[in-house]
C-alpha cells in the first residue's frame, strides 16, 4: 500500500504510467495492461483489459494515486 511519502517520491523521481498492448499467446487476442516506469523499475499489471479505454482509465487512476506522469 502506498503512503503519502511514496506518492511524493514517485512524482519527484519522474515515474510515469502508461498502457501496453499484450497479445494473449493462447488465442492471439490483443489485451491491454497498465505499466509503471521509474528509474530502472518496471511494473506491469496482472490485469489485462479487453479495451484500451479501460486500461487508460486505470492508468489515469494509478497516475493520480502515485503523483506520476500519465503518458497515453
Amino acid at each position: 500500500m502506498s503512503t503519502e511519502i511514496d506518492r511524493i517520491i514517485s512524482g519527484v523521481v519522474g515515474g510515469s504510467v502508461s498502457i501496453a498492448a499484450v497479445r494473449d499467446p493462447s488465442d492471439g487476442t490483443l489485451r491491454f495492461a497498465v505499466t509503471y516506469k521509474s528509474r530502472g523499475i518496471f511494473w506491469m499489471s496482472r490485469a489485462r483489459f479487453p479495451e484500451s479505454h479501460m486500461a487508460e482509465a486505470a492508468a489515469i487512476a494509478l497516475g493520480e494515486w502515485l503523483s506520476a506522469k500519465v503518458v497515453l
